[in-house]
């Protein structure tokens, strides 16, 4: 089967200048009867985008390094892509890492690329800003996208998600957004046994890990593609794992209280929500907690327009205690265009006794429905003698659909100096509209807890509403204790919760969207079809007034799929529909955009109408390049299509894995290859082998292969030498299908025109007809430094090492540095030590048992050192060999060792 984008005569003068090309392109919610209409020709791109993301989840004293990615939307290569980072701390540490920026620097068309990020765990939240700049169309262009860092509590065992995830649009009424996943407890691996999302309307792209491991301490990047419509609405994402079980007893005792083994499984949701395809969305990045005896009482926070149109910011407005101030890239009156930031300064008051919490209000017009202000809470105190306690909601604002209502996750985290004894239950009230918000029982590991300085825990609100209304607030307040100055002093603190219902209503999903384009050559034989799926993701009946094709050729028509559509379809329910084109005869070419299109009513809204583009294509019958067969070689399953994607292992070399693509020429006249578009990855993907090369001339039936090897090992190497530059155990790696640039010397002008050959001849079940669908697993490996009996003389390090998903890898060698302040140390069997200048050296061999090993060392403290003042430790953590490539997040850990009188 083949394709073809572009066909023109050409001149002999232009044949001469052409032969040798060679083209690269890289690698509202509604009420009371209202009219609801989404449609898919919203014209609004970003060209090029960085996911919206989830809160990066920082684990007890260990550093985070998980990624995002950037999305090239557009019909062309980008090069010389700029990024530029800042965050509101005091510091420089880079946030990105540079060798995935300088991968990251071209992007080939409709591909992304991976963005590794460094997230520094300073015991605290704080924010980041990542910009890029870029040129388009002769245009300096600009993007930018905020990054949370926040601790999470650790003290229940289980796979959580680290926040919910809000996703706009960036092109094609699509957009990108990553969950973080992390697990807790001591040293233990789960079996994750799925990983789903609850409807159709999104669909996860990177880092799939059902039927994966993930093990304590490690963070793992999910990304979904959402589809937003003009109304929101939202879409859950459950993991579900159980411990799994160790085969030494040493192992068992520490992966299993008290040694006895226990069948635990776990099940956690966190929510997407698809925002509206209809105005500016503002989102403001966290603040960091400041300590005004300690630290300057100044700092600063991103608000980023995510949405699809400009924000015209009306005011900003500080409450109590709070003053904005004049600064780099100052928000102020006036418009911030789609995808642009600025930044919020702001004092707070020196006088504050012991703490305070206060907001931020940053009001805007122009905003899509439901969004008209972004409010920012404010904490700080003054001292050390205190408690000090951050709340971070999984969502802030949260929409729900009125009547169902959510759930939010609030984290709590003592940043003060104190430890808190917290002994009473969390509680709300609510401040404006009618929601209300009560603590689950389940869920809550803060009530009658003592939190000491650093330590985090977390509780569960249900947030519901019996009308529908928008930006409105609950607070949320959380009481308790602390001692000093010789007595018992109370705490409490208060969050303002801000949320939007929506009413119950039908929302249509059509998918894909676009369909891939459709072609057949005009032989009155050849026919391709599409299959559709048309989902209901909304929470109410859609009853469908018309559904079909429109502004179709007479030969394309369609018919029922697996699940016809009926006269109405049920909220979280899917049918399918069949598209044809073909056969049709034709000695000329032909083109157009056909709609698949659904108008219906239902609760809450009079006439709504959901649409999709179907390109098509008729071409004639003499020139033809199809693609024969796609062989690989080294996977370990798979056949290459969307349900099927091909496996490769980090287990196996990857210079011993590889991809074929084989190409016929099946038309009737010779062809002579002039040039070929390489779309594909080239972290991922490096031609091994290629007969298809420029000037090469295919008779009819003959035929020329491009052989692809897996290139994420030499990335890995060339990137970080000893160390290891990825970050996740699964890498979505699918090879784009290459198109050709040919000429035609058989005619009477020769021609010279572009062809896509597809995978419709040999994946015919695939969605995907223009990728082959590639995953690379890699073994995990995470590592922990923990200080043990704090501020005495028996006090112990103990360095872990846990690794994961290591089915047929080797031993793994691994090295960890560290300012040697001990005075002797226990060792597992798998490792040595030596101390060096004032270093301390330790050397493991992991060798994984059933693809996992846990190991434990622990180092006695030479208290002697400490007897006048604290000190922090630094442990630096490498990957001796980088042959078997896997995903390492937690390079570096620091740990702070109290003073031992």
């Amino acid at each position: 089967m083949m394709l073809i984008k572009i066909r023109k005569k050409i001149s002999l003068v232009f044949l001469v200048l052409g032969l040798s090309l060679l083209l690269n392109g890289c690698g509202q919610s509604s009420s009371g009867g209202a009219t609801n209409t989404n449609t898919s020709s919203n014209s609004f791109i970003k060209e090029l985008s960085v996911d919206n993301m989830g809160t990066i989840p920082l684990l007890g004293t260990s550093n985070t390094r998980t990624l995002t990615w950037v999305h090239n939307n557009s019909d062309v290569t980008i090069n010389n892509i700029k990024y530029d980072t800042f965050t509101n701390l005091n510091d420089n540490e880079p946030m990105l890492d540079p060798d995935s920026v300088n991968n990251c620097k071209s992007i080939k068309a409709h591909q992304s690329c991976p963005l590794t990020i460094n997230g520094i765990n300073r015991q605290k939240p704080y924010s980041g800003l990542i910009k890029l700049e870029y040129e388009y169309d002769g245009k300096l262009k600009t993007n930018s996208q905020s990054i949370n860092f926040a601790p999470v509590a650790t003290q229940k065992e289980g796979v959580f998600f680290s926040s919910n995830v809000a996703v706009s649009s960036v092109a094609n009424n699509k957009g990108y957004g990553v969950f973080y996943a992390y697990a807790t407890g001591d040293n233990q691996i789960y079996n994750i046994s799925s990983l789903k999302i609850g409807n159709n309307g999104a669909v996860i792209t990177n880092g799939n890990i059902s039927n994966q491991q993930i093990q304590s301490g490690f963070v793992q990047a999910i990304e979904v593609s959402v589809y937003n419509a003009n109304s929101s609405y939202n879409i859950p994402i459950t993991v579900d794992a159980t411990l799994a079980t160790m085969q030494s007893v040493t192992k068992q005792a520490r992966l299993f209280k008290n040694g006895n083994l226990k069948s635990a499984s776990f099940l956690n949701t966190a929510y997407v929500s698809a925002l509206p395809n209809n105005g500016a969305v503002l989102i403001s990045s966290l603040p960091p907690v400041l300590n005004t005896a300690e630290e300057s009482n100044h700092s600063l926070y991103f608000v980023t327009n995510i949405g699809n149109s400009d924000a015209n910011i009306s005011d900003i407005i500080a409450t109590s205690g709070i003053t904005i101030e004049p600064g780099s890239n100052q928000c102020a009156s006036g418009p911030l265009a789609a995808g642009d930031s600025c930044s919020v300064h702001y004092s707070v008051s020196m006088s504050t006794p012991t703490s305070s919490t206060n907001t931020i209000s940053v009001n805007y017009t122009g905003g899509a429905t439901g969004y008209n202000n972004s409010n920012q809470s404010i904490y700080w105190f003054n001292g050390k003698n205190s408690a000090m306690i951050s709340m971070i909601a999984s969502a802030n604002p949260v929409t729900f659909v009125q009547s169902i209502g959510t759930n939010v996750t609030i984290t709590v985290t003592n940043v003060g100096g104190l430890p808190l004894d917290i002994t009473n239950t969390p509680s709300s009230s609510t401040y404006s509209g009618s929601g209300v918000a009560n603590v689950l029982p389940s869920g809550n590991s803060c009530t009658g807890s003592t939190l000491n300085s650093g330590a985090t825990c977390s509780f569960m609100i249900n947030v519901n509403d019996n009308v529908v209304e928008a930006e409105k607030q609950i607070n949320v307040y959380l009481q308790g204790s602390y001692f000093s100055g010789g007595t018992t002093q109370n705490y409490s603190t208060v969050m303002p919760l801000y949320y939007t219902s929506t009413s119950s209503q039908p929302i249509l999903v059509i998918t894909p969207n676009p369909v891939t384009l459709m072609s057949v050559v005009g032989n009155d034989i050849e026919s391709v079809t599409r299959n559709l799926i048309i989902s209901n993701v909304g929470t109410e009946t859609a009853f469908f007034d018309s559904i079909g094709l429109a502004d179709n050729p007479a030969f394309m028509s369609t018919s029922n799929g697996d699940v016809p559509c009926g006269a109405s379809l049920d909220a979280s329910e899917s049918c399918s529909a069949i598209v044809k084109l073909g056969p049709v005869s034709s000695a000329t070419e032909q083109d157009g955009i056909a709609h698949y299109q659904a108008t219906y009513t239902g609760s809450n809204i009079v006439s709504a109408q959901e649409s999709n583009n179907i390109p098509w294509q008729v071409t004639p019958n003499e020139q033809s390049l199809t693609l024969t067969s796609v062989t690989a070689s080294g996977n370990s399953s798979g056949t290459g299509s969307s349900s099927d994607p091909l496996v490769f292992s980090g287990s196996i070399p990857s210079s011993n894995q590889t991809i074929s693509l084989q190409y016929t020429n099946t038309g009737t006249h010779a062809l002579t290859i002039s040039g070929f578009q390489n779309g594909n990855l080239g972290y991922a993907w490096g031609i091994s082998s290629n007969s298809c090369t420029t000037n090469t001339v295919l008779e009819p039936s003959d035929t020329c292969t491009i052989v692809y090897v897996n290139n994420l090992s030499t990335y890995n190497q060339a990137a970080f030498g000893s160390s290891s530059v990825l970050v996740t155990s699964s890498y979505t790696v699918n090879l784009p299908v290459p198109g050709f640039v040919v000429i035609d010397y058989s005619s009477i002008t020769p021609m010279q025109f572009t062809i896509q050959p597809d995978l419709s001849t040999v994946l015919p079940d695939t969605a995907s007809l223009t990728e082959v669908r590639a995953e690379v697993h890699l073994a995990t490996l995470t590592n922990t430094i923990t200080i043990n009996n704090q501020g005495t003389p028996g006090a112990f390090l103990t360095v872990a090492h846990t690794l994961a998903n290591a089915n047929g890898y080797p031993a793994i060698s691994l090295s960890t540095m560290m300012e040697n302040y001990f005075a002797s140390y226990s060792l597992d069997t798998q490792c040595s030590a030596n101390s060096n200048n004032g270093i301390m050296t330790e050397q493991c061999l992991l060798s994984p048992v059933n693809g996992v090993v846990s190991i434990a060392n622990t180092y006695s403290i030479n208290y002697t050192l400490f007897a006048t003042q604290s000190a922090i430790l630094n442990a630096i953590f490498t990957l001796d060999d980088l042959t078997y490539p896997l995903a390492m997040n937690t390079n570096a850990a620091q740990a702070e060792i109290s003073q031992i009188p």
